[in-house]
C-alpha cells in the first residue's frame, strides 16, 4: 500500500465482491474490538508431514473435477516442484 502501515487494514467484501451491509460490518467490527484469546501451542493439535502432498492433492482434485480443469494446477505444481527440487 502507498499508505503508512498504521492506515492499512483488512477489507471484507460479500461473496459477490460488493460492499457488505452496514449491519454485517458493524458486527465484524464489534467482534474485532473484543479481547483476543489464544491457546498455548501445547494445547493445539499436532501435524504430520505427508510425502508427495502435492501429488495427493492433485489426485484428490481429479476425483472431483474434470481433468481439463485440473491440468493447469497439475502443471503449475509440477513446474514448482521441478524448480524447487532441481
Amino acid at each position: 500500500s502507498h499508505n503508512p502501515y498504521y492506515d492499512n487494514g483488512i477489507k471484507f467484501f460479500s461473496a459477490f465482491g460488493t460492499k457488505l451491509p452496514d449491519e454485517v460490518e458493524l458486527e465484524i467490527e464489534s467482534l474485532l474490538d473484543k479481547e483476543l484469546s489464544v491457546s498455548e501451542s501445547k494445547k493445539l493439535g499436532s501435524y504430520e508431514l505427508i510425502d508427495d502432498a502435492a501429488g495427493r492433492y492433485i489426485e484428490f482434485c481429479f476425483a472431483y473435477f474434470a481433468h481439463q480443469c485440473i491440468r493447469p494446477i497439475y502443471w503449475s505444481i509440477r513446474s514448482y516442484n521441478q524448480f524447487r527440487c532441481g
